[in-house]
C-alpha cells in the first residue's frame, strides 16, 4: 500500500515537471518601461519660451507682435496705404505735366503753377496729417510715458508680452528704471531665478507688475537671501510659497533684516522654529509688514491683555489666521471680538478655533446678530441643533448664510439688511 502511494506521488511530480516545461517560455520577458518624457517646452508668452537643455532651461525669444508690426500686415491698412501711394504717383505725374507746360514759356506764371497744385490736390487727394490732431493723441505729446516708446523698445515689448502691466510702473515712478533695463542682463536672469525656485512661468508677468523693485536688487543679493532661507531649514515648497504669496517682495529685504523680524516674532509668541517657518510661508506679508514690530506688538498686547487670550491660544490664532495681527488699529480686533464673545456668546475656545471670524465684516456681523436673535436662531452651542459656527456667522456670503444658517429667502434677508 505504501509503495503504491509513493509511486502515485512520483507520478504526480513527473506530471508537474512536464507541465512546467510546456508552460515555460524560452524567450525572456522584458517589461516595458514607460518612456521617460523629456522636460517639456514651457511657453512663458507668445514670444518667450523656456526650452530644456542639459542643466536647466534656456530662454528662446521670438520677436513679439507689436502694434506697429500688426499694422504692416493689416489688409485694411495696406489697402489705404496703396491708395495713398497711387494718389501720390498720379499727383506727381499731373504736376510733371504742368512743369513741362511751364518750361515752354520763358517766364514762369506762379499763379498758374499754384492752380495746377490745387487741381492736383483736389483730383488726387493725399492724406494730410494735421499737427494739432496728431499732438492731441495719447502718447504722442512729449510727456515721457511708456505708451509713446513701448513700440521702440524690445525689452519693454517682451515685458508686456510676459503680462507685465508697465502702466502700473509708470504710476509708481519706475519709468527711469524700466528704460534702463536690458532683457539679457536684467530680465532673463530673474526669469531663470524665479522659475528655478518654483514660480510658475505664467505668474511672472504678475510678479513683475507688483514688484518692479526686484530689478533694483543685485542678483548676488537675491541668491544670498534664498540661501539664508535654506540655511534656516525652510523647505523648497516653503520658499516657493514665500516668493509666490509675497509677489517676490520678500527678496527686496536684506537677509539680516528678515532674520531680525523672524526672531522678533519667535520671541513675541514664544514659538519654536517650525511654527515660525510655517507662519512665514503661510503669511509672508506679516513678516514684511510695515507695522512689524510696533503695531504687531500692540495687537498682540490687545489680544492677550484686553481680550484675555493666553499664550497657547495666541499661538493658535497666529497659525490659523496671521492677518488678524496685521490690523492698523487694535479697535478693529476688539470690536469683532465683542460681537462674537459678548453679544453672540461664543466660548473663547470656539473663537480661537475659528480665529478668522475676527476678520469678518463688522456691519454685517451686527446685522446678522439682530436677524438671528429675531428668528431665535442664535445658537452657539455646538452640542445643540441648529448650531451656528463663528465662521458661518461672520464669513459666509449672503446666499450661503441664508441657505444654511438663517434659512430664509435672500430677498427677505436683503430687505432686513436695509432696515438696520
Amino acid at each position: 500500500m505504501n509503495s503504491l502511494i509513493i509511486k502515485r506521488g512520483l507520478k504526480n511530480v513527473e506530471t508537474f515537471k512536464s507541465l512546467s516545461k510546456r508552460l515555460a517560455r524560452t524567450d525572456k520577458i522584458v517589461p516595458k518601461l514607460p518612456k521617460k518624457e523629456k522636460n517639456p517646452i514651457k511657453n512663458i508668452s507668445s514670444s518667450i519660451k523656456l526650452v530644456p537643455n542639459k542643466q536647466s532651461y534656456e530662454i528662446k525669444i521670438q520677436e513679439p507682435i507689436t502694434f506697429a508690426k500688426q499694422c504692416e500686415t493689416s489688409p485694411v491698412l495696406s489697402k489705404i496705404l496703396e491708395e495713398e501711394k497711387n494718389n501720390e504717383i498720379q499727383a506727381d505725374a499731373f504736376l510733371g505735366y504742368a512743369v513741362e507746360q511751364s518750361d515752354k514759356n520763358e517766364d514762369i506764371d506762379w499763379s498758374q503753377a499754384m492752380n495746377y497744385v490745387k487741381a492736383a490736390e483736389q483730383q488726387f487727394p493725399i492724406a494730410q496729417k494735421d499737427l494739432t490732431e496728431i499732438m492731441s493723441k495719447p502718447g504722442v505729446k512729449p510727456t515721457y510715458n511708456f505708451a509713446s516708446i513701448v513700440n521702440h523698445s524690445p525689452t519693454l515689448q517682451r515685458l508686456v508680452d510676459l503680462g507685465t502691466k508697465i502702466s502700473k510702473w509708470e504710476e509708481n515712478d519706475y519709468m527711469d528704471m524700466a528704460l534702463g533695463l536690458d532683457f539679457d542682463k536684467d530680465i532673463a536672469p530673474r526669469i531663470h531665478f524665479l522659475v528655478d525656485h518654483g514660480i510658475p512661468p505664467h505668474d511672472l508677468g504678475h510678479i513683475f507688475t507688483e514688484n518692479p523693485e526686484l530689478f533694483n536688487q543685485d542678483m548676488d543679493d537675491l541668491h544670498v537671501r534664498i540661501n539664508y532661507l535654506v540655511h534656516k531649514k525652510f523647505s523648497k515648497d516653503q520658499i516657493s510659497q514665500i516668493l509666490h504669496l509675497s509677489d517676490s517682495k520678500w527678496l527686496n529685504f536684506k537677509a539680516v533684516e528678515i532674520d531680525a523680524r523672524l526672531g522678533f516674532i519667535l520671541q513675541l509668541f514664544n514659538l519654536d522654529n517650525d511654527p515660525v517657518r510655517y507662519v512665514a510661508s503661510k503669511c509672508p506679508e506679516l513678516i514684511l509688514w510695515s507695522g512689524t514690530p510696533t503695531q504687531l506688538e500692540n495687537n498682540h498686547l490687545a489680544l492677550s491683555k484686553f481680550m484675555d487670550f493666553d499664550k497657547y491660544e495666541m499661538r493658535i490664532i497666529l497659525t490659523k489666521c496671521p492677518k488678524i495681527f496685521m490690523q492698523q488699529d487694535t479697535d478693529y480686533i476688539q470690536d469683532r471680538f465683542d460681537i462674537l464673545y459678548h453679544d453672540m456668546g461664543y466660548e473663547r475656545e470656539l473663537i480661537v478655533h475659528f480665529a478668522s471670524s475676527m476678520n469678518g465684516d463688522l456691519l454685517k456681523m451686527r446685522a446678522r446678530l439682530k436677524l438671528l436673535q429675531k428668528l431665535n436662531k442664535a445658537q452657539v452651542d455646538p452640542t445643540k441643533p441648529n448650531y451656528v459656527s463663528p465662521e458661518a456667522f461672520a464669513l459666509y456670503n449672503d446666499v450661503k448664510f441664508c441657505e444654511n444658517v438663517a434659512k430664509i429667502p435672500i430677498d427677505l434677508y436683503n430687505k432686513f439688511m436695509q432696515t438696520v
